[in-house]
């Protein structure tokens, strides 16, 4: 009955887990377009996305949002560390990375651009844990014999280091941030997906053990 208990309640945090990660990023990409409706002064090409967290009537907006979506992005992580069993090492790690992640985006919300350093750190964490994270999962996943889903990971992990390194002609990031972080917004949707339906879905060799908190091997 215990065990039984866990497997349920552990059940559902993954699942849960999958819906916030849909949310969060949801609530990113329409407090970003929010913000810049109402910032007409923004310029794609000359601004960075986190100067609409320092001036203009969508600061509060901006950073609050960003902040919700960083809780909802880290309950998301949690959930698809939960899917890993403590032997799976790189699954471990990536959604370890994924939760720097997270963090990243939650610093930007709560330290403005105008702060200094620490928003810059903030950025930095946020821009450079997305291809660990995505890659490390997908080399799991691969592993795990979910050879299409780890070979997906695997790529928009590549593409995002690709299109974070980009020479840009802009002078402004607003751009190049939008377009490499669009690897990991798919990424987590249909990850997210995956978890809402069910973690099993993710291995055909392998079953989704909740006692186990994470995949098992029945092959």
């Amino acid at each position: 009955m215990r065990l039984g208990t866990r497997h349920i309640q552990t059940s559902s945090i993954v699942r849960i887990s999958g819906l916030f990660g849909i949310a969060s990023q949801v609530m990113l990409v329409t407090v970003i377009l929010l913000s810049i409706i109402l910032s007409p002064w923004f310029s794609w090409t000359e601004n960075f996305l986190s100067v609409l967290g320092v001036k203009g009537a969508a600061t509060l907006l901006f950073n609050l949002g960003f902040v919700c979506s960083g809780v909802m992005s880290l309950l998301f992580a949690i959930g698809l560390g939960l899917n890993f069993s403590s032997r799976r090492l790189l699954g471990q790690i990536g959604a370890v990375c994924l939760t720097g992640v997270s963090f990243g985006l939650i610093g930007i919300g709560i330290v403005p651009r105008d702060e200094g350093a620490i928003h810059d750190y903030a950025a930095v964490l946020f821009f450079a844990c997305i291809p660990l994270a995505l890659v490390l999962i997908g080399v799991e996943l691969f592993l795990l014999s979910s050879k299409v889903l780890g070979v997906f990971s695997i790529v928009a992990g590549g593409l995002a280091i690709g299109l974070q390194m980009a020479p840009w002609p802009w002078s402004g990031g607003a751009i190049p941030q939008v377009i490499s972080s669009l690897p990991w917004t798919l990424w987590s949707v249909v990850l997210a997906v995956r978890l809402l339906r069910g973690a099993k879905g993710f291995g055909n060799h392998y079953s989704h053990s909740i006692v186990d908190g994470g995949f098992e091997e029945i092959s």
